[in-house]
């Protein structure tokens, strides 16, 4: 089975920036979040940790990495 979105996260001011953009992968502005939505097709949200920033891989042609900043609550 393969995977539609590869992603993680990593604290900020680690420096691991350069790494996974070299890998690849987008790496989010601190405190966006990743919007399952589009492509799932129903309102869901990945976001990171307080003091983390996301990065992300989609499988699917065309598809980003699409930036919310909006916050859900646990």
């Amino acid at each position: 089975m393969g995977f539609v979105l590869a992603y993680g996260q990593f604290p900020v001011d680690s420096g691991l920036e350069a790494y996974y953009a070299d890998t690849s992968f987008e790496v989010l502005p601190e405190g966006a979040a990743i919007d399952l939505g589009p492509p799932l097709g129903m309102p869901m949200l990945v976001s990171p940790d307080p003091g983390e920033r996301l990065f992300a891989r989609w499988a699917i042609p065309g598809f980003r990495a699409i930036r919310h900043t909006k916050r859900w609550h646990r």
